[in-house]
């Protein structure tokens, strides 16, 4: 059984009459890639900055490592590689020697050449000695991850990541998480807009006016709650919907020779079978679990509760 890496209790934050984070609580296991899903405004980043001890909670406990983040920042930060949505850079420096200053800070073996090769994964050392101020967004992206990415930490707190990042750099960035799974790495990716992280998710959390409205993992909530995508191939888009329609599949989206269903968890080998059935030169392409569908019906299924 896994270790917790991060654990919250009641964890509660105001900002004057304003209540960012209500009462949560979160188990976040070792070699997870954990979620936290919501709007613009859900608690998200609030939440993250507790735990890397850059804001102080009001009310409840976290523990990371089993310290306190508050208290006992620095023990933290050495096993710690933390980006966020408002990544501090100072503009009149440049991204050299803003990697550098931090990879000394962190205490890193070889601060040149560690910050070198952590802006190399992203390709930020072609551009890294402008100075910040004159970089675009998805380049100051890039040096912040490269800043998350430095020395080889044990946890990484990514604050919507792949925002104004280009694909090629996104790609690297599902890359880089799964060979970092392999070694027992842990990720807190939060989002508002799903993408590469959507399909590496182990669990999440969906926050809501800083609540934690449903949590846990994304397999159970897949079974608890609703859909999975699946996405076919096929040459004859009309004859494979046919098909699939026939053997009671309806929630289908057609596109030139793509087609997309929404359907119950488990269904693939069904639809695979149905498929070679009709004859259709269709085959299944991509499975993936619908997040924000689970999200929309748990949240209706709390709020009914509630009222």
């Amino acid at each position: 059984m896994s270790k917790n890496v991060v654990t919250t209790e009641n964890l509660t934050k105001h900002f004057g009459k304003t209540i960012a984070l209500q009462d949560v609580s979160l188990e976040i296991p070792e070699g997870s890639v954990y979620l936290l899903i919501g709007p613009n405004g859900s608690g998200k980043s609030t939440l993250l900055k507790i735990i890397t001890g850059v804001v102080k909670p009001s009310r409840g406990n976290v523990q990371v490592f089993g310290l306190n983040p508050w208290k006992q920042r620095t023990k933290i930060f050495q096993r710690t590689g933390a980006m966020y949505e408002d990544h501090p850079m100072p503009g009149l420096s440049t991204g050299q020697d803003f990697l550098v200053y931090m990879a000394k800070l962190q205490r890193l073996k070889d601060p040149r050449q560690t910050a070198l090769k952590a802006a190399q994964l992203f390709e930020a050392d072609a551009f890294w000695n402008r100075p910040i101020r004159e970089y675009s967004s998805g380049m100051k992206r890039k040096i912040a991850l490269a800043h998350a990415f430095m020395g080889e930490p044990d946890l990484f707190i990514l604050d919507e990541p792949t925002v104004t990042l280009d694909q090629n750099a996104r790609t690297k960035l599902r890359d880089l998480i799964q060979e970092s799974l392999r070694n027992k790495k842990t990720f807190i990716v939060a989002a508002h807009v799903l993408a590469e992280s959507e399909e590496l998710a182990t669990h999440t959390v969906f926050l809501a006016d800083g609540k934690a409205r449903v949590q846990g993992r994304i397999e159970d909530l897949a079974k608890q709650y609703g859909a999975s995508r699946i996405n076919i191939k096929t040459r004859d888009p009309i004859q494979t919907t046919k098909a699939l329609m026939e053997a009671g599949y309806t929630n289908i989206t057609i596109t030139k020779e793509e087609l997309e269903l929404q359907v119950p968890l488990g269904e693939t080998e069904k639809i695979a079978k149905v498929l070679q059935q009709s004859k259709t030169e269709a085959k299944i392409a991509r499975t993936w679990i619908d997040l924000w569908t689970i999200y929309r019906q748990a949240l209706r299924k709390t709020e009914s509760a509630a009222s």
